[in-house]
């Protein structure tokens, strides 16, 4: 993937295992005080970088490229850079479900066919965008407002110059005290691993409830799963099999915080968690159950307008 930002302003920070919160805490306080550094030399209306593909790329390109920057949409852009579109993984599996309400069964072929469709082909059109650099919080308001990931900035002729993106937009809320349940989703969706929960059923529940992320309750434990992976794991294994493996095959276990942390911390974490989200839980029993994503950290940015950021 070729960028527009440069090397100095692309992303790092995508695949720490969260064990590391755990088995070394100095490591996390360094890497608050390295991302704090970042964010003080980022001027405003700046952005760290800017996920993007060609047009022509194939629909298979796109889910790897999405599950390796941990991002959940990507600009479409022709050889000029000239936007076409934004993508996300929603829109891939909605076209996935599509097929197969057609043909009615998914074999290699027709897995095939549908990951080496080009982008440009299903990429929402046309783009949000912006002419003109904002403040971070006016773009996360704007973002929120649109229900977007991913707001392009273009010059008059439609180039991409930069773009504003939600997972980075967040450490811009590091050091914030305000409680993060306030933007918390409560009761996340949640399916039990007594039901044997195929591949297939968590994708078809992400796109009719336009959700990125569904949680897998088991005995003792719950477990997390996000769209990128679940498609990931068909472009690694094209197959109809795959799309009826049992979805604890693809989960991992969530990380779970108490829900009187503050803001701040949650936006450290998203930044480094390749699912960008975090299950909060009530001290007593740990039965109410929450879910905050980056897309919930876009509110919580956009109440800043007027506030430095």
């Amino acid at each position: 993937m070729s960028t527009n930002p440069s090397p100095s302003r692309t992303c790092f920070l995508t695949t720490f295992s969260t064990s590391m919160f755990t088995l070394i805490p100095p490591l996390f306080s360094a890497l608050h005080k390295y991302l704090v550094l970042i964010l003080y030399t980022i001027k405003e209306g700046s952005t760290i970088f800017c996920p993007h593909i060609d047009v022509s790329a194939t629909l298979g390109k796109a889910i790897r490229l999405l599950a390796l920057e941990a991002v959940y949409h990507l600009v479409v852009v022709d050889k000029n850079l000239t936007v076409h579109g934004v993508l996300s993984p929603r829109d891939i599996a909605a076209k996935l479900l599509e097929i197969h309400e057609n043909e009615g069964f998914l074999e290699e072929r027709v897995l095939r066919k549908w990951l080496s469709i080009p982008v440009g082909r299903i990429a929402r059109k046309p783009a949000i965008a912006l002419t003109r650099f904002v403040s971070i919080a006016e773009a996360a308001k704007l973002m929120y407002l649109n229900r977007i990931g991913l707001l392009p900035v273009v010059d008059n002729t439609g180039k991409l110059i930069n773009c504003y993106e939600e997972t980075m937009l967040a450490i811009h809320l590091i050091g914030d005290i305000r409680p993060a349940k306030r933007y918390a989703t409560a009761d996340p969706l949640t399916l039990s691993i007594d039901d044997k929960p195929t591949l297939l059923d968590a994708l078809a529940i992400m796109v009719e409830e336009r959700i990125r992320h569904v949680l897998l309750e088991r005995s003792r434990s719950t477990d997390i799963i996000d769209i990128n992976n679940l498609l990931l794991a068909i472009v690694r294994r094209p197959l109809e099999g795959t799309l009826l493996e049992k979805l604890e095959k693809y989960t991992r276990p969530a990380t779970i915080l108490p829900a009187d942390i503050e803001l701040g911390t949650i936006a450290e974490l998203v930044t480094l968690l390749p699912e960008r989200a975090v299950v909060l839980t009530s001290r007593t029993d740990g039965e109410e159950k929450m879910i905050i994503t980056t897309r919930d950290l876009l509110k919580a940015m956009s109440e800043k307008v007027g506030k430095s950021t």
